[in-house]
């Protein structure tokens, strides 16, 4: 085993402790230590794939220990060597000398965020092709700070890798919903590492929050024809995705390029352009699913900050442009900033930049603005249907004609529950083996029995709810001979849809505790028999 050594953190000691007061985020700090990470694997993925196997993938892992107030970052990449941890691992602003693969491009990321996050820093490394591990530990919790930091030599272990613990947490420890907003802001920073790959020459990535591996979910675009006014597509115009590549060359014969979309539904969460360093997200980051959790709804305001929306393009906030366009762009010509969270162009390049992309949207060959401005989606899914304006006018108009002076604030009495036959009713009592019945149990442990079952009575209501005396025994009756269905064509699909709905009404009012559960279905028995019967209501 290597003897132990000593690295002079000088002349950098009197930086050490200014790293508390950077504007770091969570999640962008917690990036930092995965940047070393993908760099060191990028850096040495011919290597590890001959030490772990030809299906070897980076695995991040991130873990805080409320209990003794401490933050690990483990990975299995290529380690710290004994040469980096002497000449500039541990030393603050001493770049890599290669800095044209990875993330890694100031010397600083890793310390800034350990001791923007706690008062010490605590590495083990694994080294690739070493005989033995390296220990060291840098801590700035006293009021003179270390000017050596000791480098233990340890045992080896069978992987290499590094283990980073960072102790006495200055920043409170993430609780739920910081936890939701770091989690969502790190698989969409790292998209384009964790995302499912096709060329096997990649590096494959799993990052890991608390045991639960982080997977970004690409958003869907929109598939249309083009809509050049507000009325509609052109005649005869095809659908198409509205997703186009883009290459913008600046004076400075600098080059970015990407790609911009246009979101098959309107988000304020998920709009805006991404832009990335070398892979990894650095502005307009927007971290938002379509699956929307509430613990996020106080980070709306973070990420209407964070959302890259060049005004030109996206014009006001809350119009159709500013919820419609997604994109991604390559940034990596201008560098980034040490905190990693913006690209350094100047104020003209981006100028630059934002006109030339809309001048390329705005191409009379498929011009992005128009559509972004004209599209809408409830009309253009009315149209799939084959449902004209008119025809929504008068479904209107009836609806308006067959209840207008008809419709009672009134509560509902016992006669108006259930208009059906008294055979139906009773076959909630006798029929308890049969076979059509299926078990559910609720939340609370309870048993309950249903059976679904379809009838054709134009006399009866559209959909029934029986239950037995001692409520553990629910039949639901749907009608499918009700008046409102003659002039409509059921097919398949629409059978299935009016049939799940009427069995999600039905069981939430089995579910409710509320006393007059049954009112929303009566009053909507009451309104469909009126919709249903138009010939007595002209």
């Amino acid at each position: 085993m290597n003897r132990d050594f000593e690295v002079d953190l000088t002349p950098d000691i009197s930086s050490l402790k200014m790293f508390r007061s950077l504007s770091f985020t969570p999640w962008f700090a917690l990036g930092e230590f995965i940047d070393n990470s993908i760099t060191s694997a990028l850096k040495s993925r011919d290597a590890l794939v001959r030490h772990n196997g030809k299906n070897y993938k980076l695995v991040i892992k991130i873990d805080f220990d409320k209990k003794n107030d401490m933050l690990q970052i483990s990975d299995n990449a290529a380690g710290i060597s004994q040469s980096e941890l002497s000449s500039r691992a541990l030393r603050t602003g001493i770049p890599p000398e290669d800095t044209s693969v990875g993330l890694g491009k100031h010397g600083v990321g890793l310390k800034a965020a350990a001791l923007w996050w706690g008062d010490y820093l605590e590495v083990k490394t694994f080294p690739l092709g070493e005989d033995n591990g390296w220990q060291a530990r840098i801590d700035i919790s006293g009021k003179e700070v270390q000017k050596n930091v000791s480098v233990q030599a340890i045992p080896s272990r069978p992987f290499p890798g590094t283990i980073i613990t960072i102790g006495s947490l200055g920043k409170k420890v993430p609780q739920a919903k910081t936890i939701t907003a770091i989690k969502a802001y790190l698989r969409s920073i790292y998209r384009k590492y964790i995302e499912k790959l096709e060329d096997g020459n990649q590096l494959k990535c799993e990052i890991y929050y608390e045991d639960e591996l982080l997977v970004f979910e690409e958003p869907r675009l929109l598939i249309a024809p083009f809509w050049p006014d507000k009325h509609g597509p052109g005649t005869g115009l095809p659908s198409q995705e509205w997703r186009e590549q883009i290459n913008i060359e600046l004076k400075s014969g600098l080059t970015i390029s990407g790609w911009v979309g246009i979101l098959e539904e309107m988000s304020r969460d998920l709009s805006g352009f991404f832009l990335h360093y070398r892979g990894k997200g650095i502005a307009g980051v927007v971290p938002l699913t379509t699956d929307l959790d509430e613990d996020l709804e106080e980070t709306r305001d973070a990420v209407a900050k964070a959302a890259y929306k060049p005004r030109m393009i996206f014009k006001q906030p809350g119009s159709y442009p500013d919820q419609s366009f997604v994109g991604e762009f390559d940034i990596t010509v201008f560098g980034k900033s040490i905190t990693t969270d913006s690209p350094l162009w100047s104020p003209e390049e981006e100028n630059e930049f934002v006109l030339e992309l809309d001048n390329v949207l705005s191409r009379d060959s498929k011009n992005f603005i128009k559509m972004a401005q004209n599209y809408r989606r409830r009309r253009a899914k009315s149209k799939a249907f084959g449902i004209s304006e008119g025809e929504e006018r008068r479904e209107e108009e009836l609806f308006k004609l067959t209840q207008e002076g008809r419709i009672s604030h009134a509560e509902v009495t016992e006669s108006q529950v259930d208009n059906i036959s008294k055979e139906l009713i009773s076959e909630v009592e006798s029929s308890q083996n049969d076979s059509e019945w299926f078990e559910l149990r609720d939340l609370e442990g309870h048993s309950h029995h249903f059976r679904i079952k379809t009838i054709e009575d134009t006399s009866s209501d559209f959909v029934v709810v029986q239950e037995s005396d001692d409520l553990n025994r629910h039949q639901i009756i749907i009608n499918f001979a009700h008046p409102m269905f003659d002039d409509l064509i059921m097919t398949k699909d629409s059978y299935k849809i009016v049939r799940r709905v009427a069995v999600a009404l039905a069981s939430a009012e089995v579910f409710s505790v509320n006393w007059d559960k049954r009112v929303i279905r009566v009053k909507m028995n009451e309104i469909l028999f009126r919709l249903g019967n138009r010939a007595d209501n002209d």
